[in-house]
């Protein structure tokens, strides 16, 4: 073989190579030997090929939406009985309304008969109210306070009276504690009114210094220096006046200047309040009796009252005016 021939198919052989290696399908990075079968790249056997992102999953479908709630029937006006109270303050206002707009004769005489058939309804319901309450003392508003002049003054003397009586008989078992300081102008002012008020019913006042000093000019010559009273009882402001019976009882009356009368209201109002006074007394000192039915919490009536009918509603109540 000449070197011709030699060199034709070397030359031949090199052709072929390159081309078969152009033609190389591409690479599939997943298979075994992935870096030798991509050697045309070059020196990359190291190379990291990184895992194949997962495929995103669809996200779930929203759960079914909830039927709209159905919708209340409308209910039908309730017709009103005409002349009726209630036909008469739905329709009273539509005749002015019709006499202004067009003020005919016709309906500005339709609304003056109205208006007066309104009117004489009125009228009959205050007579036989009237009639109702003078015949049953329950409602008698004169058996609460007269309306003569002679009357409401024999209720102001014998309110007064049991007043007096009241607060002469707690000074036997109840004394004062009253808290001041030395520096104190308000304190000044509140031991006059206290000191009448005291020996008008026969209480015995107890003085306790905040600041366990004397306060001049006093007609409390003897004081105690507070000792934890004042902390026991949240005593914020001088002057400050309790109504005491040791061990349990301390019933706070003022923080600040109260007069004697304002100390006399206090002490019954709110001894009747916390029961150092009962409700029967406490009656008894005011010059307008009132005969009080329970308050809503303590009504009970059975749940099958019939509290449609009007007899038995005044039967329950007039018996609750009788109980305790």
């Amino acid at each position: 073989m000449t070197s011709n021939m030699r060199f034709a198919i070397l030359f031949a052989a090199l052709v072929c190579g390159q081309a078969f290696g152009q033609a190389s399908p591409p690479v599939d990075k997943r298979v075994p030997f992935a870096h030798y079968a991509d050697k045309n790249r070059g020196w990359h056997f190291k190379e990291v090929i990184p895992d194949p992102e997962p495929e995103e999953m669809p996200p779930p479908p929203p759960p079914p939406a909830a039927p709209p709630p159905p919708t209340p029937a409308a209910s039908a006006p309730v017709a009103l009985k005409p002349m009726s109270s209630a036909w008469i303050k739905e329709q009273l206002p539509r005749y002015l309304d019709n006499a202004i707009d067009d003020p005919t004769p016709e309906n500005i005489s339709a609304y003056l008969y109205l208006q007066k058939y309104a009117m004489d309804a009125s009228e009959r319901f205050a007579s036989a109210y009237q009639r109702v309450t003078l015949a049953d003392a329950n409602l008698d508003g004169t058996v609460s306070r007269p309306t003569w002049n002679a009357g409401g003054f024999a209720f102001d003397d014998a309110a007064e009276k049991a007043k007096t009586n009241t607060l002469k008989g707690l000074a036997q078992e109840y004394g004062l504690w009253f808290f001041f300081r030395s520096d104190c102008e308000a304190c000044h002012v509140e031991v006059t009114a206290l000191q009448g008020f005291a020996q008008h019913y026969g209480f015995t006042v107890y003085p306790i210094s905040i600041d366990g000093k004397p306060m001049e000019f006093s007609p409390f010559k003897e004081f105690k220096a507070d000792r934890g009273q004042a902390r026991l009882l949240g005593v914020e402001y001088t002057p400050s006046i309790y109504l005491v019976k040791p061990p349990n009882t301390f019933l706070q009356l003022s923080s600040g200047l109260v007069s004697a009368t304002e100390l006399e209201t206090r002490v019954l109002e709110l001894g009747a309040q916390s029961g150092v006074i009962s409700g029967e007394k406490y009656q008894t000192t005011r010059a307008d009796r009132k005969n009080l039915l329970p308050s809503p919490g303590r009504v009970t009536l059975a749940a099958d009252a019939p509290t449609d009918d009007p007899q038995f509603i005044r039967d329950s109540l007039k018996k609750m005016l009788k109980q305790p």
